[in-house]
């Protein structure tokens, strides 16, 4: 769920690329853009992953603030929301909520059934125990930067290829369609059960503890050039569970969404480039959720393709909605597991 009240709201996004002065990537050539440091998100990756100590003190020697961790596997990404908190004080809350997700796949995968896109099991060895020894690499990280731009150059911090800065004042445009009565009312084809680029079947499991989404597609022809695909947990009531942090999916180009201005809990982790999902393969998305104090909640997954505006932009701050889809699956929660096809 998109927000346009944003607009005026952001002084600028940013997302670079970055090395150290002796991990220089090379330069993209993009124009300088003046911004407000302390108002400004950069995700930087470096060359060679760096571990969280070696964050912890990167960030008292430049003085910026990690706001999020995020490495890749082989087609799988892995993101832990710092939110402000200093960077020391969550590294163990860090490590053991991969653990928690790397567990409950492994118990997913050893189930067999629909999981499959999940990791094999010789990665997740190599997962959980890269994890017992706390020695992942954080290649990528988004930090709220207080550098001055001639730090920033001096630290030869570059641009990523995929992520560009977002003027305060832009124009939201929209994508022009035809409305006939093959489209819904958001001007998206659909077939006649349902939209037409929708997943058509998956399963759900939403805890207190977590959120655990699979799908798959078979219909890829809206997913063109700027489009996204989001899928979303709605919760319908605030005290059942919070987002607590970490995030997990094997769709390409991936992010955690904003709730910014979302009325209900909505957990969404999207794909900036829909383009790239594949047709009749398993996706899935996981989000650690924390205990609130009512046991009982109704829940409703749903998707939400949308695009990227401007196009060159990659931020959860400029996708904006097209179409949702109904109810894909309608929960009593907590729910342990289930099938549905919509």
């Amino acid at each position: 769920m998109k927000k346009l009240l944003v607009l005026g709201l952001l002084a600028a996004v940013l997302v670079v690329g970055c090395g150290l002065e002796h991990k220089a990537l090379t330069d993209l050539g993009q124009d300088s853009v003046a911004t407000d440091p302390h108002n400004t998100i950069r995700t930087v990756q470096f060359q060679e992953p760096v571990s969280i100590d070696q964050l912890i003190d990167l960030e008292q020697r430049y003085g910026f603030k990690v706001e999020e961790l995020r490495f890749e596997y082989d087609g799988m990404t892995c993101g832990y929301t710092v939110n402000g908190r200093e960077l020391a004080s969550v590294q163990d809350d860090f490590y053991r909520q991969h653990m928690d997700f790397l567990t409950h796949t492994q118990m997913k995968i050893a189930g067999g059934g629909q999981e499959k896109g999940r990791p094999s099991d010789a990665m997740m060895a190599g997962m959980i125990e890269e994890c017992r020894s706390r020695s992942i690499g954080v290649p990528i990280v988004s930090l709220r930067n207080e550098l001055a731009d001639t730090t920033i150059h001096n630290l030869k911090l570059i641009l990523r290829d995929d992520i560009v800065v977002l003027p305060t004042n832009r124009q939201i445009e929209t994508i022009p369609v035809l409305v006939d009565s093959s489209h819904n009312a958001h001007g998206q084809p659909q077939s006649l059960w349902h939209e037409r680029w929708a997943p058509y079947g998956g399963g759900s499991a939403v805890t207190r503890q977590y959120t655990d989404q699979s799908f798959i597609f078979n219909d890829g022809r809206d997913f063109v050039d700027n489009r996204t695909y989001e899928h979303e947990t709605q919760i319908y009531d605030r005290n059942f569970a919070n987002y607590a942090g970490y995030w997990a999916t094997n769709m390409p180009s991936a992010y955690k969404d904003t709730p910014f201005m979302d009325s209900i809990d909505n957990f969404t982790v999207g794909c900036y480039r829909a383009n790239q999902l594949q047709m009749n393969r398993w996706y899935w998305t996981y989000m650690s959720l924390s205990a609130q104090s009512h046991s009982t909640a109704v829940c409703r997954i749903k998707g939400q393709i949308g695009h990227r505006n401007p196009s060159w932009c990659y931020s959860t701050w400029c996708v904006f909605p097209d179409g949702t889809t109904g109810t894909m699956a309608y929960l009593a929660l907590p729910n342990y597991g289930c099938s549905w096809q919509y």
